[in-house]
Formats: structure tokens, sequence, C-alpha cells
């Protein structure tokens, strides 16, 4: 029931007549349609941007379609989930100042459950790489919705897009900002796996 805290549109969602929400503590979906419930089942037991996560599960649908209202995929959730997909060392290794953290889960009954992330999604600052690629690949729709500019995006090509990346350079989507709390530490890891 807690309000959604990435804006005003999945908050809208969030409170209309027939959608869902998952119940993962830190990254829950919200979902409507056919296969809703279904889609969302599990996800408190799952790392939240996983593959076979809701992200996951719905991204696999028959026309399934990823807009980006106003914004590029530096906010696209499914670039993460590529990442756990493809099996990139550092989504298991990597954690924002190499450190793990944990949180309380409470549950319908007020029980208490402490909890330990064992995936953090990473640095999205240079995912507007992915929508390069899509561009120069030619599969990048732009569209508007009302008002804002936004990008409507294949998943399948958002994944291709990413593997295109990944081929050419292990850390292509990771920033070069020597402050970044996470993209350093993913670089150790890559180097480690020997990804060059």
């Amino acid at each position: 029931q807690s309000p959604s805290h990435t804006g005003a549109i999945t908050e809208a969602f969030r409170v209309s007549d027939g959608a869902v929400r998952s119940a993962h503590p830190t990254h829950a979906m919200g979902l409507w349609g056919e296969g809703a419930e279904e889609i969302a089942a599990g996800h408190a037991n799952t790392c939240g941007l996983d593959a076979e996560s809701p992200y996951h599960l719905a991204a696999q649908r028959p026309g399934a379609g990823s807009l980006l209202i106003g914004v590029d995929s530096r906010r696209n959730s499914l670039v993460h989930v590529c990442e756990a997909i493809l099996g990139l060392p550092y989504v298991d290794e990597a954690y924002w100042n190499d450190r793990r953290y944990s949180y309380d889960v409470i549950h319908l009954d007020s029980r208490v459950e402490k909890r330990e992330n064992k995936r953090a999604p990473g640095c999205a600052k240079c995912f507007d790489r992915v929508d390069r690629e899509l561009e120069r690949a030619g599969r990048l729709r732009r569209v508007s919705f009302g008002a804002a500019p936004s990008l409507l995006l294949r998943p399948d090509d958002i994944m291709e897009a990413v593997q295109a990346l990944i081929a050419t350079r292990a850390d292509a989507i990771l920033c070069d900002e020597a402050q970044c709390g996470f993209c350093p530490g993913a670089r150790r890891s890559r180097r480690k796996h020997g990804m060059v």
C-alpha cells in the first residue's frame, strides 16, 4: 500500500482499478492486464531486476514495449535486466561503495525480516549509449506521450543493443567517472574475469 517513489504517473497507475503491484521490497513493479498477477507472483523472492523478475517476464510478452516518457535509457530498468541475463560478472560482485546493504522487510502480519541485498542495480549514467546503439541500428522510435517527447523501444532490441555494446567493449555501459560509487568496482570485477 505504500506510495510509489518514482513519480505521479506510476502512483496514478498503482491506485488505478485492476492494477497489481509485485511484492518486491525495493523494486516493486506495477502491472495491469491479462497475466498481471501471475507475472507479479514470486517477485519478493527474486533479485529486483533479475532474469525471471516481473521486468523480464513482462518484457517477454508478445507485443511488449518499453515506453520512456520524457527520459532516455538512463531511466530504463530493462538495461539492468539485460546485464543480469547476460551474466556480466559485476552484477553479482560489485556493490555501491563496495559494500552490501541490508534492509527490513515488514510483512502484512507485522513480522520484520532482515534481508541482505544480493544484487544492487548498478550505475545507469551511460545507459543512453544503448539509445545511440538503437538509433545506429534504426531501432529507436521517437514518439510523443501527451506533450512529453518519449522513446518506444522493443525489449528484444534493447537486449541486442546491450549485447552489441558489450561485444565491442565489456565496460561499454559503465560510466567513466572516477568518483562513481559503482563503476570502478564493476571494472575490477570485469578485469578479474578477463573481460576486455
